[in-house]
């Protein structure tokens, strides 16, 4: 479960006091940098030769806060994945298209104004303008 209070409190990369570079010699770079780093991000763009997805549990706190912070996170990796992952992107793909093919077949637009306040119709919008993609 995620701490609800690490979204109260929004800072700025620049208002961080950063080291020059991190190293797993002197530092936790995970906790030291990843997290609050990712904590203030809006956008995450990384280029990896090598890619394991376990990196993404260990820094689940700070890409929670930033994804909570409508931010976006693209990743081009040269990896192979493992049994797991590969089922891991299928489930998700399928489960968006269920879910926008219930959506598609159960939400119609409210009879009245004040019905656009009820039930699931409040989400449409950000899934109109915010598709999921891997």
């Amino acid at each position: 479960m995620i701490d609800n209070n690490v979204y109260m409190t929004k800072s700025l990369l620049r208002d961080r006091a950063w080291r020059i570079s991190y190293s797993s010699n002197e530092n936790n770079p995970i906790a030291d940098f990843y997290i609050p780093a990712l904590e203030c991000a809006i956008q995450y763009d990384r280029k990896s030769g090598f890619f394991n997805s376990a990196i993404l549990s260990q820094v689940a706190r700070g890409l929670g806060a930033m994804l909570h912070n409508q931010g976006k996170v693209r990743l081009i990796m040269g990896c192979q994945f493992s049994p797991q992952d590969l089922q891991a992107i299928q489930q998700g793909y399928e489960l968006r298209d269920a879910l926008l093919t219930r959506l598609d077949s159960e939400l119609n637009p409210p009879e009245r104004k004040s019905a656009a306040n009820h039930g699931l119709s409040v989400f449409s919008p950000r899934l109109a303008s915010h598709p999921t993609r891997l």
